[in-house]
């Protein structure tokens, strides 16, 4: 399906594309100034819409609208929050359809990048990592999400495997000293059995 959009004195031509959630990447065709739109159709009336200042609404009612917020996310929620977030842009949207709407962002072209959140949760899970997306500190993550904590860390795992010999145990250790035992517990279907453990 393509649509004509026209916005502040310039004409867009988009097109619909489909990426899990019906993700809508909008790229002008003509103008000087070009912006990307990135929308997402939710398939959820039951949903909440969250836009920083203007707060939450019912998905079932939101307005064919442009926002400017700061900062720069819309998070649409139940269970499960699916959000757009930038480092930069321009405003979000929202749009509402028969059994679904739409959340947007828009941000030029030059340099773009958008964040599509899709995780347990709501609102608020986007909202306390945007200090971290806004700052660039957010990618300089050793594990960066939006879901779970944030990795500062190296995890270091020590996996034995040997097809001769069963070995049971497992082992999570924090920083400190630990006495690690390795026990010879006998066999196991014709294999030697070796239990890991430590105090």
């Amino acid at each position: 399906m393509v649509r004509r959009i026209i916005n502040k004195g310039n004409e867009y031509f988009c097109m619909r594309g489909l990426f899990v959630l019906f993700l809508l990447v909008m790229v002008p065709v003509v103008s000087a100034q070009s912006s990307l739109h990135v929308d997402v159709v939710v398939n959820n009336t039951a949903n909440d819409v969250y836009i920083p200042g203007e707060g939450v609404m019912p998905s079932a009612g939101v307005p064919d609208m442009t926002y400017m917020s700061n900062p720069l996310f819309i998070a649409s929620y139940s269970s499960v929050v699916t959000g757009l977030t930038s480092m930069s842009g321009d405003y979000v949207t929202t749009s509402g359809g028969p059994g679904n709407h739409t959340i947007g962002i828009v941000q030029p072209l030059v340099n773009s990048r958008v964040l599509l959140a899709f995780t347990k949760g709501d609102w608020q899970v986007i909202d306390n990592r945007m200090g971290l997306i806004e700052s660039g500190d957010f990618f300089r993550r050793i594990t960066p999400s939006f879901a779970f904590g944030l990795g500062t860390e190296y995890v270091i795992r020590l996996i034995l495997h040997y097809p001769g010999v069963d070995i049971e145990g497992g082992l999570e250790f924090s920083k400190g000293i630990y006495r690690l035992i390795i026990e010879n517990k006998g066999m196991s279907g014709g294999k030697p059995l070796v239990e890991i453990g430590g105090t």
